[in-house]
């Protein structure tokens, strides 16, 4: 089987073998009575072959939010509130006007969806945690995309990219 099991077989004595064996047998003879296991066994069933489906075969899910800015509304909206009004200043009502915000609103959209695929049970944590948290205190920080939104709707200023002499 494995090293470990091979060393740990090879350390246990016999008898001592044969009693591990039926207790392990009945442990889990135990739990397979047990009336919570059949629906259990079939969620997990269906996470794994939605996972399997959406990783290995590339089928499309259904998604949660079905476009960015349903996530938008329905989801980032509510989990970063603000407290202080300079950060809610720092906010464009306009924030999908902004080119660098709608991209990073658009990221986290699609991070937040691979999750709620593939740990729909921790996707809303590890989000916030790995994704959201970051992009939200660019967005809403001191060197905001929208900072000069602060009375209306000012657009954002793209990055200058003056043409390659030689491109390759």
């Amino acid at each position: 089987m494995s090293l470990w099991t091979d060393l740990v077989r090879a350390a246990t004595p016999e008898p001592l073998q044969s009693q591990m064996k039926s207790l392990a047998a009945a442990s889990v003879a135990d739990y397979a009575e047990h009336p919570g296991l059949g629906p259990a066994l079939r969620r997990a069933a269906q996470r794994a072959a939605k996972r399997y489906a959406v990783e290995d075969l590339g089928v499309p899910s259904n998604p949660r939010h079905p476009t960015v800015y349903d996530f938008f509304d329905d989801y980032l909206r509510l989990a970063y509130q603000v407290q202080d009004r300079s950060q809610a200043n720092a906010w464009c009502g306009r924030w999908w006007a902004h080119e660098g915000v709608l991209f990073r609103v658009r990221a986290m959209w699609r991070s937040y969806e691979y999750l709620a695929v593939t740990d729909p049970m921790r996707a809303d944590e590890i989000f916030l945690r790995t994704v959201g948290d970051h992009h939200m205190k660019v967005l809403l920080g001191p060197e905001s995309p929208m900072l000069s939104c602060r009375t209306h709707h000012e657009p954002s200023e793209l990055l200058r990219s003056d043409p390659m002499e030689n491109p390759r």
